[in-house]
């Protein structure tokens, strides 16, 4: 199960990393004139798309998974889904390569929680 899990979330992190690095790149270019709000409500808008992109790929790929952002500037990302116990938290905890991905968007926080009594939440800083 540990490994299928695994295969699965990197299949699934591949689109999303080129994303994340698209959006890093896209962030780096912008003119110095800019002001920092453009610049926040910019990087908002990348992380919103991020979610909906990643919650599209893990669907395809089976998981029952609703993707949500939070706080301000879109900076938490919330994943809700009954398959999370924890065996998958460990997993999701120990993703080097999402955790990378999610710095690299500006994420502070991720919250995984199977919608009931189950809840952890993580800085991703």
């Amino acid at each position: 199960m540990k490994q299928w899990c695994l295969l699965i979330l990197s299949v699934v992190l591949l689109p999303s990393l080129v994303c994340a690095d698209t959006a890093k790149a896209k962030l780096s270019s912008q003119p110095a004139q800019d002001s920092s709000k453009n610049a926040t409500v910019e990087a908002a808008r990348l992380r919103k798309e991020f979610v909906k992109r990643y919650e599209i790929s893990l669907l395809k790929s089976g998981y029952d998974v609703y993707l949500g952002i939070q706080g301000k500037d879109n900076t938490v990302l919330y994943f809700r889904s009954r398959i999370i116990d924890r065996p998958f938290a460990d997993q999701i905890i120990n993703d080097a390569a999402l955790f990378k991905t999610l710095r690299n968007l500006g994420f502070k926080m991720l919250i995984l929680t199977d919608g009931f009594n189950k809840l952890w939440s993580l800085k991703v800083n």
